[in-house]
């Protein structure tokens, strides 16, 4: 059992053997060893079964309450929920912590005004010619509802001229810019970015923020 003085767990080691009842980490998720591995191997999920903290911690109780990190979702090194019996709650990013994390894999990174939680997730564009018109990139979004924000930062190798408005140019190399022939489809799940007649983009990525419809 997990107890105050032993409350965590190794990552699970291909080199390693474990005794029944056994505790490791594999993928961001805790399992229990429900058969003894003398002999070290790879992962193996017929040995192991998921768990949690709770049900296995220690007080004489008779039980307690479950808690589960990131309920229903894929193993991930972000904490963004926090299921505490049958209520499951947003743990807002940051922590306290001053910098923005950047991801290709949605996180949540707030709370609307209407109370909806804030989603954010990183394309990239791949390169885009000049003189484009209508360049599509596929976010792979579920359920978007209200796009709260978007960026659109691109990299341009050489020289001057860039023609999208509102361009910032920092030394030829990161780009941000706000364009009127750009914004995402909801129906299509698509991006749109047009370029100047004057400047290539060799890679971009595009950084949306939006709540869900469920």
């Amino acid at each position: 059992m997990f107890t105050a003085s032993n409350n965590t767990a190794a990552e699970y080691s291909s080199a390693a053997t474990y005794a029944d009842g056994a505790f490791v980490i594999y993928e961001g998720t805790l399992y229990k060893c429900i058969s003894a591995i003398a002999t070290p191997e790879d992962w193996t999920p017929a040995h192991w079964q998921q768990t949690t903290i709770m049900e296995n911690a220690g007080g004489g109780g008779g039980g307690g309450t479950t808690v589960i990190a990131n309920p229903a979702g894929a193993a991930t090194d972000t904490l963004n929920k926090l299921q505490v019996g049958a209520t499951i709650y947003d743990v807002p990013s940051g922590g306290g912590s001053s910098g923005h994390t950047y991801s290709t894999t949605e996180h949540i990174v707030g709370t609307w005004i209407d109370g909806k939680t804030i989603y954010e997730k990183t394309v990239p564009t791949g390169a885009i010619s000049a003189n484009t018109s209508n360049f599509q990139v596929t976010m792979n979004c579920t359920n978007v509802d209200l796009v709260i924000h978007y960026e659109v930062m691109v990299y341009v190798s050489s020289g001057a001229g860039f023609a999208l408005p509102l361009a910032l140019l920092t030394s030829n190399n990161m780009q941000q810019y706000g364009a009127t022939e750009q914004g995402y489809n909801k129906t299509t799940d698509k991006f749109r970015i047009d370029t100047g007649s004057q400047r290539a983009i060799d890679s971009g990525y595009i950084t949306m923020q939006y709540t869900k419809t469920s």
